[in-house]
């Protein structure tokens, strides 16, 4: 091992670290309130698209977390109810940090193909064939 990669290496560790900081601040100055309707109603737009997604299941445990919010998202699109408007916001606090903050960026995507190739990307999915 160079003399080169130990700056580089602590360089890129300090960077990860920066990161995850920014995104615990973020998410606890952050009211999410607003936001989770829009992911709401983005995660419709997204099953309107896939009708599938109800019957996938993430790659990897690691992505678990985001689906579950996302699926709890689209059973309050089907049944707006109270019961599931608080798991919605329940299960919102079970996403990591660095999730939450990549989520608040994907839902401000205008154009619908990106937005939901980004969220499937997120929740650990793949998806056969374009809509």
């Amino acid at each position: 091992m160079s003399s080169t990669n130990v700056p580089d290496h602590s360089c890129h560790m300090l960077q990860q670290v920066f990161v995850l900081t920014k995104a615990f601040l973020e998410d606890q100055l952050t009211d999410d309130t607003v936001f989770i309707y829009e992911l709401v109603d983005a995660v419709r737009i997204l099953f309107e698209d896939h009708a599938e997604l109800g019957h996938l299941r993430p790659l990897d445990k690691a992505h678990k977390r985001v689906w579950l919010c996302l699926m709890a998202c689209q059973r309050y699109n089907v049944e707006p109810r109270q019961q599931n408007r608080s798991q919605v916001f329940s299960l919102w606090t079970n996403v990591g940090v660095r999730q939450k903050q990549q989520l608040r960026k994907v839902v401000c995507i205008t154009e619908t193909r990106k937005r939901n190739n980004t969220l499937l990307q997120l929740a650990g999915l793949e998806v056969s064939g374009e809509p």
